[in-house]
């Protein structure tokens, strides 16, 4: 037995033995598994009746929108230099020795300034080895962000840009450094590219012979193409490949084999993609060739439908990305080119069955990456922008969690890429680095921001994280849709049924409502610590007022209450708001003896009260003129009015309250709301009488305490009083809640352009309105889970809160809302049926407020209907990633992989084979390392792995090809 399977690579050492008790049974061959205290043959496993999965462990926490999932590759100190910015092409590359290289246009406020380009070295944490250094200026770009770079095969990496001054305009440029940073080719112009603009889309590959290629779209969207030695000399003059792209600004595929060939891609029309080979000197391998899509994709305003590839490990077989339809669903897909250079068939890279890709779909990014281990990584969006990817071995097989019909991707909760954008994907220590900007390409980023995969489980390592009691975050019954989002591998299990259930979307409650005084208030307010910890901030309506600040631990188990203040004024004022010190304290503003007067009172990460300082501000309508909103560095800022008119001030403090900055904001008077970024910069929203209108303004650290305005945006907002709600997403993108005509809204913009991304209208068509909700001017609490998801929470009907769990881009580009749930239509889900008791006549008082809890949890503070100061502790999972579940086929019998679990019945952990059969109640040997056969009643066509882990002797890792397993020991 052994003999016929030596093909298989083998362990090192022998096989192991383990003899086990066996209530049920086994026959020799079979695959075993430990289950509810028992080991079972996969005809014995138990169905789960109900299926608990816990937040993983660490679970992410995310404080103001800093920490999370998601980082800035640029930090506030850095950012305080005056040197960041970004790029929507290739932003980084791994070097010989090791680190990694990351290039941009250099962040700048006014669109004319020229921009330089620059690139620096770091570490795999991020930390700098090599200061950021200027590659040229005098070829520079004065909006766009159109540069790429490539690591050399003989060591050192070559920059590659379009510039639109400085020299010939529209021109490829390129650099060529060593490892350690060193000029080897000081920047140089190549002028034979006929390009006609500075945004059109360039990419580069390395080449086996040492040199590198760059290949770039013109205005009229023909790929052109060179190749270049390692010190820069072409190899060959410039090709126009005649392939003409759909669209001008979305990226190409674009890669090399280990003879130095090229291959180049991109999509022709809705349903067809051209691409062509050449070779090392040049010449056409073949001509322009096709493939094309069983089904007709979009060519929508996203200009989408961007193809990708890249060369396996042994250096001929080139896998292609893109994105298909089969007239029912759109899709990403893959195909195989081998060296034959015969283009295999498409392989559909996920089930399709899921209502957030559509007919016509055609995605909004997609970049592809093979990795060293054999495996390669898709990285995509689905219709409504939800950042995506799925791992796969060389076969094309998902390795990351699959149901039948394809592989289960898993979401980059948080993640938000602008249109035409290129994800930058590279390998580096047991890691994929993903990369992206949120910025379009025609905006000058102002940040990259970027994930962190494991290669070996493939989860996102949390960027703040803790490893507190697990709360149970949700539970679904055998057969129903599971959203891979809850765990990677958690569709890994057996189910009774093929489940019919509808998805509605109803977030858990995972505690609560819990509430926080048994005496009644006029206002509320919460904010997230770094450790996970929330506080809840309130004020009594009984005189004299007094304020309060509770600290509940992620759980909800109460820690702390500290009076704030045990006087104050004025008890109709909706006038307490408290944010996060990124130290582990916090910052509670209040209106005290006077309603021109604002408190801050600073708390250290003791919980005590420390410091506190008086600020004037208007003297009117205090609910309405002034916010409050923590940063990084342990600073915050404080948003109020002055005049109550055209005059409010943003002033950043540290925590011992020493006024860092006083800005003076443009059109903002009234209705303000904050919020404070991953990498120390801040937004502020409100009403402008002057304009009518609403207005956002961004703000960015560009020098020590200094923080410049970027963009000011307009929104549709028709009044002055109300209360909106701003939230900073962790990809820095910025969502603003506020009503128009009676009617709740919402809308996106970047702190680095000078559009919005996206609005709705007024959203009369939800099941919302001026006489559902606990006001006339009804609005949207706003927050993040731990993960990243947007969570808003508002009236559901007269005394109840519906609460929708979002991905980060709320909107498509082009401005359409999100689906919405409406009793008897099939539109994607969006608010809860259940609804949490709330006040219906109490004023702005009863919005509700939402902020961050740890994993995929969330916290809702609100008055109850006897205005009780209340927290939810509610599970904030998008549907977005929602398949069915097959009995006994999902996934096979041999590979049922174990999530994190409450249940007692959840599908066994892997054993390993019998090698001896065993009656029930009697004992057997199992092998759990070295090459085994499973029986001849089981499949000799299948292949895959298995890495499990559990109780007894422990989940065994693995692989296996047909009856043939090779057994990796315990892991």
């Amino acid at each position: 037995m052994s003999r016929s399977i030596q093909q298989l690579p083998n362990n090192s050492g022998t096989a192991s033995v383990t003899e086990v008790y066996t209530a049920t049974g086994f026959n020799a061959g079979d695959p075993v598994y430990f289950q509810n205290g028992d080991y079972k043959n996969p005809a014995n496993l138990t169905p789960p009746s109900t299926v608990n999965f816990n937040f993983a462990l660490p679970a992410a926490i995310n404080p103001n929108g800093v920490g999370g999932i998601i980082s800035p590759a640029f930090s506030f100190a850095q950012m305080q230099t005056g040197i960041s910015g970004g790029t929507s092409r290739r932003f980084a590359a791994v070097l010989t020795d090791g680190n990694i290289v990351q290039v941009w246009t250099n962040y700048t406020q006014s669109p004319s300034t020229p921009n330089q380009v620059y690139f620096r070295i770091v570490d795999s944490t991020n930390t700098v080895v090599v200061a950021p250094t200027s590659v040229s200026a005098t070829f520079t770009n004065a909006s766009y962000s159109a540069v790429s770079v490539v690591a050399l095969i003989g060591g050192g990496f070559a920059v590659g840009w379009i510039n639109n001054t400085g020299g010939t305009a529209n021109s490829v440029n390129y650099a060529i450094y060593s490892n350690l940073g060193i000029v080897v080719t000081a920047a140089t112009q190549d002028t034979s590219f006929s390009l006609g603009a500075s945004y059109v889309p360039i990419e580069m590959t390395s080449l086996a012979n040492g040199g590198f290629a760059i290949a770039a779209k013109n205005t009229s969207s023909q790929i052109f193409l060179r190749a270049y030695n390692a010190t820069g000399v072409g190899a060959y003059a410039t090709i126009a490949t005649g392939i003409i792209a759909a669209a001008v600004e979305n990226s190409f595929a674009f890669t090399s084999r280990s003879d130095s060939s090229l291959f180049v891609c991109d999509r022709f029309n809705t349903t067809t993609y051209y691409y062509r080979l050449y070779n090392s000197a040049g010449a056409a391998i073949i001509g322009i060739t096709q493939f094309t899509t069983p089904s007709g994709i979009s060519s929508s305003a996203q200009g989408a439908g961007n193809p990708d590839a890249s060369v396996q490990a042994d250096g001929t077989t080139i896998v292609i990305g893109y994105y298909s339809s089969n007239g029912t669903y759109g899709y990403p897909a893959f195909r195989f080119l081998p060296l034959s250079n015969t283009m295999g068939a498409e392989n559909i890279a996920i089930p399709i069955a899921n209502s957030f890709y559509q007919t016509n779909y055609a995605g909004g990014y997609l970049s592809l990456q093979c990795l060293s281990s054999g495996n390669f990584i898709m990285y995509f969006s689905d219709g409504y922008g939800n950042m995506q990817y799925a791992f796969y071995n060389s076969s094309g097989v998902s390795v990351s969690g699959s149901n039948v019909t394809g592989a289960i991707p898993i979401q980059v909760t948080g993640g938000f890429a602008g249109r035409y954008s290129k994800i930058t994907l590279i390998e580096s220590g047991g890691f994929v680095n993903a990369y992206w900007v949120s910025a379009t390409n025609q905006q000058k980023p102002v940040n990259q921001v970027f994930c962190k995969i494991s290669t070996s489980n493939y989860a996102i390592q949390p960027v703040s994280s803790t490893t507190g009691p697990s709360v149970v975050v949700t539970g679904q019954p055998a057969g129903a849709f599971i959203p891979s989002t809850v765990n990677p591998n958690s569709l890994s299990f057996y189910s009774t049924v093929n489940s019919a259930t509808v998805v509605t979307n109803t977030p858990s409650t995972v505690s609560g409502p819990t509430v926080v005084s048994g005496s009644s208030a006029n206002s509320i307010a919460s904010c997230t610590l770094p450790n996970g910890n929330f506080v809840v901030a309130w004020k009594s309506s009984n005189s004299p007022y007094p304020v309060y600040a509770s600290v509940y631990s992620p759980t909800g188990l109460l820690i702390t209450t500290s009076t704030v203040s045990t006087f104050t004024s004025n008890s109709a004022d909706f006038s307490v708001r408290v944010g996060a010190l990124s130290g582990g304290g916090f910052v509670v503003a209040y209106t005290s003896t006077s309603s021109t007067v604002a408190t801050l009172q600073v708390f250290s990460s003791a919980y005590s009260p420390t410091s506190s300082v008086n600020v004037a501000i208007t003297g009117y309508s205090t609910s309405l003129v002034f916010d409050i909103s923590g940063m990084t560095d342990n600073n915050f800022v404080f948003v109020h009015s002055v005049d109550g008119s055209s005059l409010v001030y943003a002033r950043v403090y540290n925590s011992s309250l020493t006024l860092l900055s006083q800005i003076t904001t443009t059109s903002l008077a009234q209705s303000l709301t904050a919020a404070g970024n991953n990498h120390g910069g801040f937004a502020v929203c409100g009403w402008y009488a002057g304009g009518g209108s609403g207005y956002s303004q961004t703000f960015v650290p560009t020098a020590p305490n200094t923080w410049t305005s970027s963009a000011v945006v307009t929104h549709s907002m028709s009044a002055s009083i109300q209360s909106p709600q701003l939230c900073a997403t962790e990809s820095g993108m910025y969502i603003y809640t506020s009503y128009e005509s009676a009617l709740p809204e919402y809308s996106m913009f970047t702190d680095s352009g000078a559009a919005t991304v996206g609005s709705t209208a007024a959203l009369s068509s939800w099941p919302l309105g001026s006489t559902n909700n606990p006001t006339s001017n009804p609005m949207m609490g706003i927050g993040l889970t731990g993960n990243g998801n947007v969570v808003i929470a508002t009236a559901y009907d007269s005394t109840q809160i519906g609460i929708a769990c979002l991905p980060a881009q709320m909107t498509f580009s082009s401005g359409q809302q999100l689906p919405y749930q409406i009793t008897g239509t099939s539109n994607v889900p969006m608010f809860s049926n259940n609804g949490y008791s709330v006040s219906g006549s109490y004023g702005l008082a009863a919005q509700p407020r939402v902020t961050s809890g740890v994993g995929n949890n969330c916290v809702l503070t609100f008055l109850n209907a006897s205005r009780f100061p209340t927290f939810l502790i509610i599970n904030g999972t998008s549907v977005s990633n929602s398949y069915p579940i097959v009995a006994g086929v999902t996934p096979s019998a041999l590979t049922p992989i174990a999530p994190t679990t409450t249940s007692s019945n959840i599908a066994g952990v892997f054993a390993g084979v019998a090698i001896t059969g065993a009656t029930a109640g009697s004992t057997g040997q199992l092998a759990n390392n070295g090459q085994v056969l499973l029986g001849a009643s089981y499949t000799s066509t299948a292949t895959g792995a298995f890495d499990s882990t559990g109780a007894a002797v422990n989940g065994v890792k693995g692989t296996f090809n047909g009856r043939s397993v090779n057994l990796q020991g315990n892991s």
